[in-house]
């Protein structure tokens, strides 16, 4: 084993060689979900029937709406998706910034949701099969109440309510942890991170100084069913992770083995350059570990399954591109950016943009406990209120007035004007960060210490959105990263 230590500035690297798993092979098709349906705090899964408590951006099946099963999103007419066949629903919450006077914007999305379907054998078993997700399937992946890393020991803070516990999250907890990414992206610098490299969300004085062409949020699902259940009541129960978050034997109980899902979202964070403020998820997460994804099954039966045993659709060497499966019907962009799902009745009059608290009503909470239940008393004093300050030290990018969800606003991708910023006297944070760079059989731990400092913005920071349009009914932003399709030279996972 080879160990290395090098000190540059701030930064410390350590080295040291791993065995690769020989024969891994990248099997995969690239699901593009480019058109959003609909955002909002709608939720399914978790809250059936009922607003969800906090706010999703939405992609797929047309007939999302707050209760939904198998046959209704097969009926959409449409889906916000590429494949016609697949009228499944994907959603994660939506990503905020918020000013300085407090103000909750919504930050746009580059190129909207690209589903990852894996589809290759692991290595170590090659002659397990790949099941497509049956009929009225649905699952969540990772915790929403989360606001720190698992790290092992026995001091790490616990899930509330012990009468929630289960062996099964116990288990899974620090697997769990490693499905979550956020990754800085930088075309031009001639690299990028590895996917799920970066478990929490960075700072922003990171993002502003590397991130030039936004922050991806990441996240992988559970690929090893139990065979028998569709749901279970925390919605996770059910399925599992292999040991290497993909690859690996199931555990034991969870022998399916289902084509792992991997979401990604790209955030187009440089519309904030420069402004004073923070991102934060819309359950009130900054930290980015409560960061979690949901999913419904709604491919047309057989679809899927003869994707995964077609050879076109799953080589190892594969691009991923789906219009080299023959099995899927690609719909034209047009089609995918115009579907648009009815927003529940409830929820019609509920403003999600440039709003003084998150809808619902949601509370900031950093942690490092878990956040409170919701419906449950709350157990520490780590909550903030998102309620608007008096001093005017910052505007939204828009001045749009407040409206109803259906005719909210939001700027196109657009770079903001010019700012003057200028370092205050004040405090600075040094907080430390940690990811990982694979190259062939070495592996590269990179813990670097960011300094985050107190800026005063000038009054020639506050841009104004070039377009602006109806919000349930827009299609792709018009700015300079109009839906950038992904042109990966390799698979990031």
């Amino acid at each position: 084993m080879l160990f290395e230590r090098v000190r540059a500035g701030l930064v410390v690297i350590v080295s040291l060689m791993i065995a690769l798993h020989a024969g891994d092979s990248e099997a995969f098709f690239r699901h593009l979900c480019h058109g959003e349906v609909g955002v909002g705090r709608i939720d399914p899964i978790v809250t059936p029937g009922k607003a969800s408590a906090h706010c999703h951006g939405i992609h797929g099946a047309q007939n999302m709406a707050l209760d939904v099963d198998y046959n209704t999103l097969l009926a959409s007419d449409c889906t916000s998706c590429s494949v016609r066949q697949d009228k499944s629903a994907y959603w994660s919450p939506y990503l905020y910034f918020k000013h300085a006077n407090g103000t909750l914007e919504l930050v746009p999305k580059s190129g909207g949701l690209t589903v990852y379907y894996f589809t290759e054998r692991p290595a170590d078993r090659p002659d397990d099969a790949i099941v497509a997700f049956p009929p009225g399937f649905r699952m969540v992946a990772g915790n929403n109440m989360k606001r720190a890393f698992y790290n092992g020991t026995a001091n790490q803070v616990q899930p509330p309510y012990k009468d929630t516990w289960t062996q099964h999250d116990i288990e899974q907890q620090a697997i769990m942890e490693y499905a979550l990414g956020f990754n800085c992206l930088h075309y031009n610098a001639g690299y990028n991170e590895d996917s799920l490299a970066r478990h929490g969300l960075p700072a922003k004085s990171l993002i502003d100084n590397n991130c030039t062409d936004g922050v991806r949020a990441e996240i992988m699902f559970p690929s090893c069913w139990n065979g028998r259940d569709l749901d279970t009541e925390n919605h996770a129960d059910h399925v599992a992770y292999p040991p290497m978050l993909r690859n690996g034997p199931c555990p034991s109980g969870f022998d399916t083995r289902l084509p792992p899902l991997f979401f990604e979202t790209i955030y187009w964070t440089p519309l904030f350059k420069g402004m004073e403020g923070e991102y934060i998820f819309a359950n009130g997460d900054p930290t980015g570990f409560g960061y979690h994804a949901d999913f419904i099954n709604g491919w047309e039966d057989g679809v899927l399954q003869a994707a995964i045993d077609n050879t076109e659709c799953t080589h190892p060497n594969s691009s991923g591109e789906q219009s080299a499966c023959p099995v899927l019907d690609i719909k034209p962009d047009e089609e995918i950016v115009n579907c648009k799902m009815n927003i529940p009745e409830v929820l019609q009059a509920e403003q999600v943009n440039y709003v003084a608290t998150f809808p619902g009503d949601v509370g900031i909470y950093r942690g490092p406990e878990y956040a409170p239940v919701p419906g449950k008393p709350v157990e520490t004093s780590s909550i903030e209120p998102t309620v608007i300050s008096s001093g005017p030290t910052a505007s939204p990018t828009s001045t749009a007035d407040p409206s109803p969800v259906n005719d909210t606003t939001i700027s196109t991708i657009a770079p903001t004007t010019s700012a003057d910023v200028s370092s205050t006297a004040g405090s600075s944070t040094l907080t430390p960060w940690t990811y990982y760079h694979v190259d062939g059989n070495k592996t590269t731990e990179v813990v670097v210490f960011q300094t985050v400092v107190t800026v005063t913005v000038g009054p020639s920071l506050v841009g104004e959105a070039t377009s602006t349009a109806p919000f349930a009914n827009s299609t792709e932003p018009t700015g300079p990263v109009k839906r950038r399709r992904h042109g990966h030279g390799r698979v990031h996972v």
